[in-house]
């Protein structure tokens, strides 16, 4: 040896041998070795247990991960069908309330066509009484102006005042329509 730790594996007679050879150093100079002889069979079989403890580990930890794994997927596969069902029943309530909303719009287009007929029936009775109302009104209102001219006393002038008043009235109220 050459002073530093060295290994050897050699057969003897009943099996295999692990040789270990370590220096002993005195003053700086390696002055002893000390060997130490194990047969292999026991070191494999040593190897042979931390192999199989490693195994059982690893198989444990994969079985487990494989366990996790499998219930990730079931817990997903559940969620995934109650979010549908959940999606599912809002839609059918949004498809219904938009039925619901044509259905009012439809209502609201109808009545909103029956207020504008029953406006425009309106204006139009309106004018055809305005007609009406005028056509007998217009000779006194127009005489009012013939009469201004034949007043005679107080009270006359009390009639011609509330005539003007009258018709200064309708001229307002036809301005309106």
């Amino acid at each position: 040896m050459s002073g530093k730790q060295d290994f050897d594996i050699y057969e003897f007679k009943n099996g295999e041998r692990l040789n270990t050879g370590n220096p002993i150093f005195v003053e700086g100079k390696p002055i002893y070795f000390i060997f130490i002889i194990t047969p292999t069979s026991t070191i494999y079989s040593q190897i042979n247990d931390v192999i199989s403890v490693q195994r059982l580990q690893t198989f444990s930890l994969l079985a487990g991960i494989t366990t996790a794994v499998v219930i990730l997927i079931v817990f997903l596969i559940k969620w995934n069908s109650s979010l549908d069902r959940e999606v599912k029943r809002r839609t059918k309530e949004l498809d219904e309330s938009n039925r619901q909303l044509v259905l009012t719009n439809k209502k609201l287009k109808s009545a909103n066509e029956q207020l504008k007929i029953h406006d425009k029936m309106q204006k139009e009775f309106i004018n055809i009484a305005a007609h009406e109302l005028r056509t007998p009104i217009q000779p006194i209102l127009s005489s009012t102006e013939v009469l201004r001219y034949k007043i005679k006393n107080i009270q006359q002038v009390i009639y011609y005042l509330l005539l003007q008043e009258m018709q200064k009235d309708y001229n307002d109220s036809q301005k309106t329509y």
